[in-house]
């Protein structure tokens, strides 16, 4: 399964090799998830690493969709969306002019380097998701020949 999400980030500030802002996710669809169709709801869960949020940020490393509106084998979800602060820290931070120097050419870089980390872990996540559905579809059929041979009994 693969799933289409609508990513979106949001600098506040970019100063000194950092950046703040916010990091917006939100579930779109879904596609080749298996289960019972119609039947079947999922969920997205989204967890931001570490390192990524301010320290005093505190609980909301983590956000939840809520239950798909279709099921498989294309869920899709109504706009729900999770939001995190995040604060990107390039590394050590150098003397202010060379730091200035470099963040007119490396924002961009400095930038991508830990959204990257994110999708990477979106992408972790996915793995996780696919191993999930294709466990579910086994348990529904074994669920399918255990009604079937209760019905017959």
């Amino acid at each position: 399964p693969s799933m289409d999400l609508h990513v979106r980030w949001h600098p506040t500030e970019v100063k000194d090799g950092t950046s703040h802002g916010t990091l917006t996710l939100q579930p779109l669809r879904g596609h080749n998830f298996q289960g019972s169709g119609d039947s079947t709801r999922w969920e997205c869960n989204v967890r931001i690493p570490l390192g990524l949020v301010p320290q005093h940020a505190g609980p909301g490393h983590s956000w939840e969709s809520g239950l798909s509106i279709g099921g498989a084998p294309s869920p899709s979800w109504d706009g729900q969306a999770g939001t995190f602060n995040i604060t990107l820290n390039a590394g050590v931070k150098e003397d202010k002019d060379k730091a200035t120097k470099q963040a007119a050419m490396s924002n961009n870089e400095d930038t991508m380097q830990p959204l990257n980390k994110v999708l990477r872990f979106l992408e972790a996540h996915e793995r996780q998701l696919n191993d999930l559905s294709f466990r579910t579809e086994s348990i529904f059929h074994r669920t399918v020949a255990i009604e079937n041979n209760i019905t017959k009994t």
